[in-house]
């Protein structure tokens, strides 16, 4: 429900950190987009709060007994939903 929300983060985080994404190759973007979700924690964390503020009460006692998986596959799902839409 967030795409534009995701995809606008990501832009703020390029800027922030002065990549200039546009002039990398395909393989470099795909590596920054990579690098950003999983290796820098502030961005990662930043994606993560933004994905759990919008579960239901269930859905985050769910998380809860489930983070490190969750946060996992939130992180995957992330990557594939910017990679298919900027790269």
């Amino acid at each position: 429900f967030q795409n534009e929300l995701v995809l606008s983060v990501f832009n703020h985080f390029l800027i922030e950190n002065k990549i200039d994404f546009k002039s990398l190759e395909r393989v470099s973007q795909s590596a920054t987009i990579d690098n950003l979700l999983k290796q820098n924690s502030q961005v990662k964390q930043f994606y993560l709060g933004l994905i759990c503020a919008f579960f239901s009460l269930e859905e985050f006692e769910f998380y809860t007994q489930n983070k490190k998986e969750i946060n996992k596959r939130i992180i995957s799902l992330l990557i594939e939903r910017i990679s298919s839409q900027v790269l």
